[in-house]
């Protein structure tokens, strides 16, 4: 699987030119459940082929919409909530995809205007 990410990565910078380096949420530790570089590989599979140039890429704990953290889950069972932003190079409304990592699995939005 990290085989493939990678993979995926590399033709996506081919494809789109140089691409920034995330800025990861200082948050993150060596046991996060949703690390960084794994949430904006995800993130990406989201895109549409024919995205802007993206110039800047922010990666962050928590959840971009306030009632995703009021859904009830089991005692001891909550799941990790993630987002990463992209800024667009052709001064086009930034963008986020929302992502969810629930009894290990990773669960990825869809591209949506991010208004924070």
């Amino acid at each position: 699987m990290k085989h493939l990410l990678l993979v995926a990565t590399i033709f996506l910078v081919a494809c789109s030119g140089q691409l920034p380096k995330p800025e990861c949420d200082p948050a993150e530790t060596r046991d996060s459940v949703l690390r960084c570089n794994e949430a904006v590989n995800a993130a990406f599979r989201a895109l549409p082929h024919s995205h802007p140039p993206i110039t800047r890429i922010q990666f962050g704990y928590g959840s971009v919409t306030p009632w995703r953290g009021a859904i009830p889950y089991p005692s001891g069972d909550q799941p990790v909530y993630g987002y990463v932003v992209f800024t667009w190079g052709d001064g086009s409304r930034r963008q986020y995809v929302d992502l969810t990592v629930w009894r290990g699995a990773l669960t990825v939005g869809t591209l949506t205007p991010y208004d924070r």
